[in-house]
């Protein structure tokens, strides 16, 4: 086969490459606004909120928590509002939470005050030893600036906007709960938008939360007109199955109130942990979310609120220069029939032309099955086998290493290394034809699947139908090299654009074990890509290229495999003692015990938890060790049987805990079967579905926010059932008890996250 020259080749692998790296760099923004004009949003005013928020750890209960409250509302009242506080106590059954909260509320009126808009974020950080940079002082941030130029530009909405920074969102959405639960004019609330982070970097993405359709909202993404949508009905779909609340989903759920949820997720081994301080954040995700605030109150401060409810759902994705598009639900099954009429045709005009061999193509087939399973076997034990060499890594509860990206680059390359050979290998026996009709075949397949499951990702059937355009055309150019390689070089575009950037949002999004989800998708956008590399015949160099990716950035990751001050290792230890038997140990959740651990616990060290019951965590992480420790004198609660009767069918009893020293929090656990027929908590009624028949199960998390805080339970059971339970009370000050510590953490570790951490825990049990 005769083909073009060098230069043009080149070139052409010069517009995929580009292609590539402009679908991740169209995603956010490369610069960030200044404070060159007063009456301008700037992302340099938002830093110094974000530095001032994020100086200590501010979890409910904690002095930090109410010297941040304390600075935002001053800062409101700078600009001219009234704030006031919300004090509600809730409880929140599905994340087990309770506490008091203090919720910051203010208003800017409107000039017709049809319906409220509110903007919306938390300003406590996770417990315990975050500092809540991202999560959430940025969101708080962006708020506070958004209000200081609305006043200062002189700016009148028609809508009325309420300021709603909520307490004990980490503990169980608790503030907002509370908020929907007493405000006494929610049912004027028009629609919620929310700012959030789920680590500390990386582009903002757009997720709608709606009991109906998506298709107003997404109407008001698109005038809103973003510099840098990140918004796609695919994520709105998974989002929609997945258990991941935020505060906005308390209004969805309680209220039928519809909003949009901005998060960055970037960085995710920052996550509520104490490097979620101000030295990293990045600031291009700052400027993100301030654009997107901006960008929607311009669209809704006018907008009628009472026309966001639709009954129909648009499929919708963003794309470089176009913004986001979208199409109603009911096309995508025109469009996937259009796709498969196209595939026959292209099919049989192949086999008219004599263009095709069935041997070849099966050959084919048979090869994409195996490099399918290879992708699909590698991505799956991928984070199995960096934990081999790695084992410390158990540790890393995010399950994405700070060097995570670098494996992810040097693999993905790899997949791609090994595609490129296995198939222009063939490349003299097959033609393009007879390599990618098994990825459309493939590709078919998966669309018809998620018309079926998750309909609002089936723009995926758009950059195939454009390749099948393209190879319908090719085949009546016979020879035509120039023009078939800038035909699929352009058609390659819109299907790298579409989905390269799903390569790294899947294993960000759903952690490291996920990578199998991505392995394959690199495999099918190469599928796309074959008529390209095809006519542009460069295999060789483009193996060269990959070998030095995949060498690179394993060398960068297995430099970055260790542990230090900026990549502190996750250590936790907690100080348990039973007063029963008037014994003191050591626990942690830890895998790898490194020095300072060891030192701690001694030479007794034991596999398991003191009597196997674990604390709560965010991953069901379970203690992993515990040795003897020294004793010390820890004074024990008061539990305080109330009352005890039987009335009917039922029991009820009511107890309180009355501290002797200075607490931070209660987990109440049962360690027998039981039914509960009723909860109250502080006289709020807690409802949960999921407690009949388990036993060791935590009932609630009770974080404290006063000394003289009394916790009041209400049980109602069965009347010849007994009330088994055991209460941990912990308390946050075993970092500052040199008697037990008596060198502190090293500065490359810190306190492992999403577990309690450098408690001093007392264990009692009470049986009625």
């Amino acid at each position: 086969m005769k083909f073009y020259s060098l230069s043009f080749r080149i070139l052409g692998l010069a517009v995929i490459i580009t292609a590539v790296i402009f679908a991740f760099y169209s995603l956010y923004p490369n610069e960030i606004s200044t404070t060159s004009v007063d009456d301008n949003y700037s992302t340099e005013r938002v830093l110094k909120h974000i530095e001032k928020i994020s100086e200590r750890v501010h979890y409910v209960g904690s002095e930090g928590h109410d010297y941040v409250r304390d600075y935002i509302m001053s800062e409101l009242q700078k600009n001219g509002l009234q704030p006031s506080i919300q004090n509600e106590f809730s409880v929140n059954s599905k994340w087990k939470g309770a506490t008091y909260n203090q919720n910051i509320i203010a208003k800017i009126k409107g000039v017709k005050s049809q319906k409220t808009m509110i903007l919306l974020s938390h300003y406590d950080s996770a417990p315990f030893s975050s500092h809540g940079a991202s999560d959430d002082a940025v969101g708080v941030g962006c708020i506070l600036e958004a209000v200081r130029t609305i006043k200062e530009s002189g700016i009148h909405y028609d809508n009325d906007i309420l300021i709603l920074i909520t307490d004990g969102e980490e503990i169980g959405l608790n503030g907002a709960k509370a908020f929907v639960e007493n405000y006494s004019d929610i049912d004027n609330i028009g629609t919620v938008i929310n700012f959030e982070a789920r680590g500390s970097g990386g582009p903002s993405f757009v997720l709608l939360e709606t009991n109906g359709g998506n298709k107003n909202m997404v109407e008001v993404l698109k005038n809103a007109n973003f510099k840098f949508p990140v918004a796609n009905s695919f994520l709105y779909s998974v989002y929609k199955k997945l258990p991941n609340d935020t505060d906005l989903t308390m209004f969805r759920e309680l209220a039928d109130i519809d909003g949009f949820n901005f998060a960055f997720i970037d960085d995710f081994y920052d996550y509520h942990c104490s490097t979620d301080d101000f030295d990293h954040i990045d600031v291009f995700s700052v400027e993100h979310q301030g654009q997107y605030l901006m960008s929607m109150l311009s669209e809704l401060g006018n907008f009628n609120l009472n026309n966001l409810k639709s009954e129909n759902d648009l499929v919708y994705f963003n794309f470089p220069f176009l913004n986001i598009i979208s199409y109603p639900y009911y096309l995508n099954i025109p469009i996937l029939l259009f796709s498969i009429i196209l595939f026959l045709f292209y099919v049989v005009l192949l086999i008219k032309k004599g263009k095709i061999k069935l041997k070849n193509t099966l050959i084919s087939f048979s090869l994409l099955l195996i490099l399918a399973a290879v992708s699909f076997i590698s991505g799956k034990y991928l984070w199995d086998i960096i934990l081999y060499f790695h084992p410390a890594y158990q540790d890393i509860l995010h399950e994405f290493p700070y060097n995570g990206k670098s494996y992810l680059i040097a693999y993905l390359a790899f997949l791609l290394l090994i595609y490129i050979i296995a198939y222009f290998k063939f490349k003299t026996k097959f033609n393009e034809h007879e390599m990618i009709i098994p990825f459309l075949v493939t590709w078919i397949i998966i669309d018809v699947l998620l018309w079926f499951i998750l309909p609002g990702a089936l723009f995926f059937v758009l950059p195939l139908i454009i390749i099948e355009l393209a190879l319908v055309i090719s085949v009546f150019f016979q020879g035509k090299e120039t023009f078939k390689s800038v035909l699929f070089v352009i058609s390659a575009i819109p299907a790298i654009f579409i989905i390269a950037p799903f390569l790294e949002m899947f294993p960000v999004g759903l952690r490291f074990i996920s990578v199998y989800i991505s392995s394959i998708m690199i495999l099918l956008l190469f599928g796309l890509l074959i008529p390209a590399f095809y006519y542009i015949n460069l295999n060789r160099y483009i193996v060269y290229i990959l070998v030095v990716i995949v060498g690179t950035f394993s060398i960068l990751a297995e430099k970055k495999s260790g542990f230090s001050q900026e990549q502190p290792f996750p250590a936790s230890i907690n100080y348990i003692y039973l007063p029963e038997s008037n014994e003191s140990y050591w626990e942690t959740y830890n895998h790898h015990l490194d020095s300072w651990l060891q030192n701690i616990m001694g030479d007794s060290i034991v596999k398991g938890g003191v009597m196997d019951l674990n604390l709560k965590s965010k991953f069901n992480t379970s203690v992993q060790f515990h040795s003897k420790a020294p004793g010390i004198q820890i004074a024990s609660p008061e539990i305080n049987l109330l009352s005890d009767t039987i009335i009917g069918e039922y029991r009820e009893i009511q107890l309180d805990i009355v501290h002797k020293r200075k607490v931070n929090y209660y987990e109440l656990l049962s360690t027998n079967k039981i039914e509960f027929k009723e909860i109250r908590i502080n006289g709020k009624n807690y409802y949960f579905d999921d407690f009949k028949g388990k036993n060791n199960n935590t009932i609630v998390q009770y974080y404290m926010t006063s000394e003289k805080e009394i916790p009041d339970f209400y049980f109602k059971i069965q009347k010849d059932e007994i009330l088994d339970l055991i209460i941990y009370e912990g308390s946050n000050n075993l970092s500052e008890n040199t008697r037990l510590l008596s060198f502190p953490r090293p500065e490359n570790a810190m306190p492992m996250p999403f577990v309690a951490n450098d408690m001093i825990i007392t264990v009692n049990k009470i049986k009625i």
